[in-house]
């Protein structure tokens, strides 16, 4: 199956109409209510549980390495594993509703439409149960992973959010759009991977614009 692997020559940073991106996501949360709420239930169920992990590791796990032989080794290794943790847990809480979310904006659009012109038999590709509960599971654990470690770079004055940004932003642009590219032909890791490679100067820089955004408003 032969596919058009480029994508557009842009790099910008993406944030050039936001207020347009409000209005539209104003638009779609009025004609699906539901989305908006199951978001934000998501946002609480991520908070309590990123809380209470920062708590039980500040609390229970450090004071028990320092008390130890290891301790002041294995110690600050809890921090370190907390961030990366914490990453995982807010990208794990929102499994499935971010790839909904990008599919029903796509609908709305137009999107969908433009990106089936560059497919090979113009069909939208559903992923099964096997490749969301196998390949796209560990796409998200790789991104938040890495995101979360890079992001301990964020400590850094001035130049850590932007470390952070380019270490992790590739990673966290191909988290967005692999449900996108699964569906016009590039199924599974190693296809998706080839197309990173391929176009990985687009990846790169919307990622980094888009985790720079992030971290520097956080």
């Amino acid at each position: 199956m032969a596919f058009n692997n480029s994508f557009p020559d842009e790099a910008g940073p993406p944030f050039s109409s936001i207020t347009a991106r409000l209005v539209g996501m104003q638009s779609l949360f009025q004609s699906h209510p539901r989305m908006l709420l199951n978001a934000l239930v998501r946002v609480v169920i991520a908070t309590i549980l990123a809380v209470n992990l920062d708590a039980f590791l500040k609390l229970v796990v450090t004071p028990v390495l320092i008390a130890s032989v290891i301790g002041i080794i294995a110690a600050p290794l809890t921090f370190v594993l907390g961030n990366a943790i914490q990453s995982v847990i807010y990208s794990f809480c929102f499994f499935g509703f971010d790839d909904k979310f990008l599919i029903t904006t796509l609908d709305a659009t137009g999107g969908k439409e433009r990106l089936l012109l560059i497919s090979s038999d113009g069909e939208w590709h559903k992923m099964g149960k096997f490749e969301k509960l196998s390949a796209r599971l560990a796409m998200k654990f790789a991104a938040g992973f890495s995101v979360g470690f890079a992001g301990l770079a964020t400590m850094i004055p001035i130049v850590g959010p932007i470390l952070t940004a380019g270490l992790s932003g590739w990673v966290v642009a191909w988290d967005m759009v692999y449900v996108p590219l699964s569906g016009i032909g590039y199924v599974g890791v190693f296809p998706q991977a080839r197309s990173v490679y391929d176009n990985f100067r687009q990846f790169y820089w919307f990622g980094f614009w888009a985790v720079l955004a992030e971290v520097s408003a956080s």
